[in-house]
C-alpha cells in the first residue's frame, strides 16, 4: 500500500483574545476553509488588550522555533497608528502578516528580505476576510506575481535603558504567567555598562534589592528575590516559589533600576518617589 504524505502548513495567531473569544473561532474557521493541510497555533498567551509591545516580544522569541515557511498572523493593534496597510513580510525564512503599524519592526532585527503591501479595506475586523486571502496567496505561491513594496514599513522602537551617572533605569518588557519580570536589560548591555562595577538591582523601592545575578534558582531559598539571564538573554527578576508580580502588585509601568555602589545620590536624584 502506498502512503501519500502532505506538507502541513503551520499558521500562528498572535492576538490579545482569550480562548473563548468569538474572533478566534471565526478566524480559525476561515483559515481551515482555505486548505485541508493547515495547522493553527494560538500564541495569544496572556497579552493584555492592545498591548502590541508584549505581543511583538512573544512572537520575536517564538517564531524561530517553528519550521521554515511558517506563516505568522498578527491581530494586536497599535491604537496610535490609523489607516495602515496590510503587509506580507518574508523574514528569516518565515512569513509574517500584519498591519503596517510598527508591530513587525519590533519583531525583526533587520529589514525583511521581501515586503508586499496591500491597501486595507478599513472595515470592522477586516482581517477575517483579508488575512485568509493573503495566506492563500502564500500557500499557492502567488507572491511572485505581485510587485514588492518600494515603501518601507512603519517603524516603532522600544525605549532603551536610560543611562545616568549613578544608575541605569530600565523597564519591564513582559510579565509571564508565573509573575516573573522580563526586563529590557540584555546580557550584552549589562556586560558592556556594568562590567567591573559593584551594583544592585532595585525594584519599586530600595528595600527590594538584589545584589547578584544568579545562575539558577537553586542558589537562593524559597521566597527570596533573584535575577538571572533567561534563555533569551534578557535579565529576569523573580521570587523563588512565589508570584513576584502579584505579591508586590507590579505592573509594566514599574521601573527596574541598576544602582551603582560608591556613588552618592544627589538630593534631587532620588531613586524612588
Amino acid at each position: 500500500m502506498s502512503h501519500i504524505f502532505y506538507k502541513m502548513n503551520i499558521i500562528t495567531l498572535t492576538n490579545d483574545w482569550k480562548n473563548e473569544s468569538l474572533y478566534f473561532s471565526m478566524i480559525t474557521g476561515k483559515l481551515y476553509s482555505i486548505a485541508d493541510n493547515v495547522r493553527i497555533v494560538n500564541l495569544y498567551s496572556d497579552v493584555e488588550s492592545f498591548d502590541y509591545v508584549s505581543a511583538a516580544f512573544i512572537l520575536k522569541n517564538s517564531y524561530k522555533n517553528y519550521p521554515k515557511g511558517t506563516i505568522h498572523l498578527n491581530f494586536v493593534p497599535n491604537l496610535n497608528v490609523k489607516d495602515a496597510d496590510f503587509l506580507i513580510a518574508f523574514y528569516d525564512e518565515n512569513y509574517f502578516i500584519s498591519l503596517d503599524n510598527g508591530f513587525l519592526s519590533l519583531v525583526f532585527e533587520t529589514k525583511p528580505e521581501k515586503l508586499y503591501r496591500f491597501e486595507r479595506p478599513c472595515e470592522s475586523f477586516d482581517e477575517l476576510e483579508f488575512y485568509p486571502l493573503l495566506v492563500k496567496m502564500i500557500l499557492k505561491d502567488k507572491l511572485n506575481e505581485i510587485p514588492k513594496s518600494e515603501k518601507e514599513m512603519f517603524r516603532n522602537t522600544l525605549s532603551e535603558p536610560a543611562i545616568m551617572n549613578n544608575r541605569i533605569i530600565g523597564h519591564i518588557l513582559y510579565i509571564d504567567i508565573y509573575g516573573n519580570l522580563i526586563t529590557n536589560f540584555t546580557k550584552d548591555f549589562i556586560q558592556k555598562h556594568c562590567s567591573g562595577k559593584k551594583f544592585s538591582i532595585l525594584l519599586q523601592s530600595e528595600k527590594n534589592r538584589i545584589e547578584k545575578i544568579s545562575d539558577n534558582y537553586d542558589e537562593i531559598d524559597s521566597g527570596e528575590l533573584l535575577c538571572l539571564y533567561n534563555s533569551m538573554n534578557y535579565l529576569e527578576l523573580a521570587m523563588k516559589e512565589s508570584n513576584l508580580a502579584k505579591l508586590l502588585s507590579i505592573t509594566k509601568k514599574d521601573n527596574v533600576i541598576i544602582a551603582f555602589e560608591g556613588q552618592k545620590e544627589k538630593p534631587k536624584d532620588k531613586l524612588f518617589n
